[in-house]
This record gives C-alpha cells, structure tokens and sequence, in this order.
C-alpha cells in the first residue's frame, strides 16, 4: 500500500507533514508494528528515528526523541476510495514549518515558519 500511494500522490510527501506529540501517536496498521516496520537512527541526526516499511522500504514515519514528536508525510496517510486524506478536517495543515528549505513556494495563506511554529523565527 505504501508505494501505491507514494507514487499516486507525490506531492503530499513534501507539502504535508503531520507531527502528533509522543503520548497522541500509535500505529494502527498491525497489532504487532515491529512485524512490519523497521526503525533506525539517522547517522547525522541521531536523536531522529525513522520508520520504513519493511516490504517497499519506504518511509513512513520519524520520532524525535529531543521533542518528543512524532511526524508523519501525508503521502502515507490513509486514503478514501477517490484518493483523498480521511479525516482531513482533523489533519488538515495549518502551518508551514522549516519553510526555509522548502522545495517550492507555497501561497495558501497559512503562517510559514523558518523551524517550528511558534518557537522560530515567522516568514511570512
């Protein structure tokens, strides 16, 4: 499932990331996650953890141990049969964060913050 998404909907893993606090997070594909993701430290950032698949190897999630916080690319997020983000009124974003190493501008009207909201300096 995760590289059918991925490759329907491109875009969304750059243009949407949602981040849950530690104790708001829990995986619901599996009774058993460990079965089927596996989790590694990034070399140059070691307090970050990634989530992958085990089957396509793509990833699917980050935990930052220094925050704590949990992201999660909205490519990755489950779909409805027209391809749309469930419950998209809850996840919908209302920020953009770390714009500064943004891929393409984005003109939506929603703060853009040069790291995390509220804690960096406000770009627009």
């Amino acid at each position: 499932m995760c590289n059918e998404v991925a490759h329907k909907h491109p875009a969304a893993a750059f243009i949407l990331t949602i981040h849950y606090p530690a104790d708001a997070f829990k995986w619901t594909h599996s009774d058993k996650p460990e079965e089927a993701i596996e989790t590694y430290a990034v070399s140059s950032k070691p307090w970050k953890l990634r989530s992958r698949c085990k089957l396509c190897g793509v990833c699917v999630a980050s935990f930052n141990t220094k925050e704590p916080k949990w992201s999660v690319w909205g490519a990755q997020m489950d779909r409805d049969e027209d391809g749309k983000i469930k419950h998209w009124d809850i996840v919908k974003p209302t920020h953009h964060i770390f714009y500064g190493t943004r891929m393409l501008d984005i003109e939506d009207g929603l703060p853009k913050w040069e790291g995390y909201a509220d804690v960096s300096a406000r770009l627009g």
